[in-house]
C-alpha cells in the first residue's frame, strides 16, 4: 500500500512537472516578448521624437546642430549606434562606413525604403529601426535588446525555481495525504483486523485442547471401564 501511495504521488509529480515546464516556457516567452517590445517601442518614441529637428537641422543645412541631435540621441539609454545616409545611400554619419556593423540586407532595405522599418539583425540581441529624413536622408538607429533578454532570463530562473517548489509541496501534500486519509485508517482496520483473527485463533486453540483434553478424559474412561471385572454367570 505505502508503495503504491508513493507511485502514485511520484506519478502526479511527474505530470505537474511538465505541465508547469510547458507554463513556465509559454509565461517565459511571452514576457520577453513584452520586455523586448517595451524597449524596442521606448527607443522608437525617442527617436521620433528627435527626428522633427533632424530633419530642421538637414533643411537649413544646420550641420553642427545635426552632429549634437545625433549625439544626443545616441546618449539614449538602448541605443547602441547611429547613423545618417545621404541619398545615394552612403554614410555621413559615421564618415567610416566600415563602423557600421549592420548587415548588409538590413542596410540596403533601410537605405532603400521610404517608410520607417524594424529589422531583426544575425545579432539576436539588436534590431534595426530606421526612419526616412527629409531630402531623401535615412536615419539608422542600431537599437541594443539585450537587457531585456537578460531580464527575461533571470526572470524564467525565477520561475522555473517557484514552479520546482511549487510541484514539490504539491508531490508532498499528495503524499501525506494519502497517508492520513488512506493508509492510516488502512492500518488500523488492518491491526483490528488481525487482532479479531489472534483472538479467533486463540478461541480455535482452546476449543481444540479442550476438545484434545475431553477426548483423553473419554478415552480414559472408556478404559478403566474395560479393566472391570466381568461377571460370569454360573
Amino acid at each position: 500500500m505505502k508503495k503504491n501511495v508513493f507511485a502514485l504521488s511520484f506519478l502526479v509529480f511527474l505530470i505537474s512537472a511538465v505541465v508547469l515546464y510547458f507554463i513556465v516556457s509559454f509565461l517565459s516567452k511571452d514576457k520577453e516578448n513584452d520586455l523586448v517590445n517595451f524597449d524596442i517601442e521606448n527607443a522608437k518614441t525617442q527617436i521620433y521624437l528627435t527626428i522633427p529637428q533632424i530633419n530642421k537641422n538637414i533643411e537649413n543645412s544646420d550641420d553642427m546642430g545635426l552632429l549634437i541631435n545625433i549625439q544626443l540621441l545616441s546618449k539614449l539609454e538602448n541605443i547602441s549606434l547611429i547613423s545618417v545616409l545621404d541619398k545615394t545611400g552612403a554614410a555621413i554619419i559615421p564618415n567610416n562606413q566600415s563602423e557600421l556593423h549592420f548587415d548588409a540586407s538590413a542596410y540596403t532595405n533601410a537605405a532603400r525604403a521610404n517608410t520607417s522599418l524594424i529589422q531583426k539583425m544575425d545579432n539576436k540581441n539588436v534590431v534595426l529601426i530606421s526612419a526616412p529624413l527629409s531630402g531623401g536622408y535615412t536615419l539608422l538607429c542600431l537599437v541594443s535588446i539585450e537587457n531585456a533578454v537578460k531580464s527575461a532570463s533571470h526572470r524564467k530562473i525565477i520561475y522555473y525555481g517557484a514552479a520546482g517548489a511549487f510541484d514539490l509541496f504539491i508531490f508532498l501534500s499528495i503524499y501525506l495525504l494519502s497517508r492520513i486519509l488512506i493508509i492510516f485508517p488502512f492500518n488500523r482496520k488492518d491491526k483490528a483486523l488481525q487482532k479479531v483473527k489472534n483472538e479467533i485463533k486463540k478461541l480455535d486453540e482452546k476449543y481444540y485442547a479442550d476438545q484434545a483434553l475431553e477426548n483423553k478424559n473419554n478415552s480414559n474412561t472408556y478404559s478403566a471401564v474395560q479393566d472391570l471385572p466381568k461377571n460370569n454367570p454360573k
